[in-house]
């Protein structure tokens, strides 16, 4: 469900009921979300990633959110 959209603009913003949200702008896509992954090893505070696609990137946050980038075609 789009909660928030602007007619010519390409941005939308979408939120569900299960702490996660999606949001587009122009030809990125941003989705940030909890992250369910068991990881057994020291904390930090950010870890970055390069994604499985071209130009796309995940961001580890607290161990806790994972913010995931990606380009729109």
């Amino acid at each position: 469900m789009s909660i928030l959209s602007i007619p010519h603009v390409p941005f939308s913003l979408s939120i569900d009921g299960s702490r996660r949200f999606f949001l587009r702008i122009g030809n990125r896509a941003l989705h940030v979300c909890p992250d369910y992954v068991t990881r057994n090893r020291t904390p930090r505070l950010f870890e970055a990633h390069a994604g499985e696609d071209k130009g796309s990137w995940e961001l580890l946050i607290l161990r806790r959110w994972l913010v995931t980038a990606s380009l729109e075609s």
